[in-house]
This record gives C-alpha cells, structure tokens and sequence, in this order.
C-alpha cells in the first residue's frame, strides 16, 4: 500500500501495453532498525517505455542500496527468459527507483533489494 502514492496508472484502455507489468520488492539488511524505504518508485508508463513490444517473461533483480538510496551494482539474479533487451530493460529500470538508506543503531547502512519483475 505505500507504493500506490508513487504510481501513475492510466484509465481503462489507454495504455498500449498487451500484457500488464507485475513487480514485488524485498529488502535484505542483517540486523537493520530500519529497512531501506521508498523514495521514489518508477511510474508503470515509464517502465513500459523500456520493455521491448511483445516482450514476455520474468526477471529478478539484485541491487545494493547504499546510504544515497540510489541502487548500484546492480544484477540480474534468475531471469526465466534469457533474452537480452528483457535483462537490460530490468537493468535499466532499477535506476529509475530511490530508497531511503537502512538504518542500524542510529546510522545509515548498506542493504541490498531484489526486485522481481514479471511481464
């Protein structure tokens, strides 16, 4: 439900999209107070614009939050379909997001998310 405020979605029929786009995020940070946060999650209009046409399939996607919240090192972790432009859509639309640092003891850390994409 905290995802909803960041999200843009267009009326009934007026996307161009054949097939919905479909993604769940989880954190991992050992021992954190705080997990990282959403800062800015990516509009379904601007991540359609990096999916090739007709493009279906899964891809997981393992970045490192650091205390910017922007997410580098940044890797395909399990796509079910290997095409390329899938991987480097997902790839680039992990730059699109902005979390807010994990926290322990006070101070910010680094964490690291996964984000799988399905579409």
């Amino acid at each position: 439900m905290k995802l909803v405020p960041f999200m843009a979605f267009a009326p009934p029929g007026a996307t161009s999209l054949s097939a919905p786009i479909v993604y769940s995020i989880s954190f991992d940070a050992p021992g954190a107070d705080h997990w990282p946060d959403f800062v800015r999650v990516p509009a379904a209009r601007e991540l359609a614009s990096l999916w090739p046409p007709g493009t279906t399939g899964a891809v997981s996607v393992g970045c490192r939050v650091p205390q910017s919240g922007i997410p580098d090192l940044c890797e395909v972790l399990a796509p079910t379909n290997p095409s390329p432009e899938l991987t480097t859509a997902a790839l680039r639309a992990m730059a699109l997001f902005r979390f807010s640092p994990a926290i322990r003891g006070g101070r910010s850390i680094e964490a690291n998310v996964i984000v799988p994409f399905n579409f």
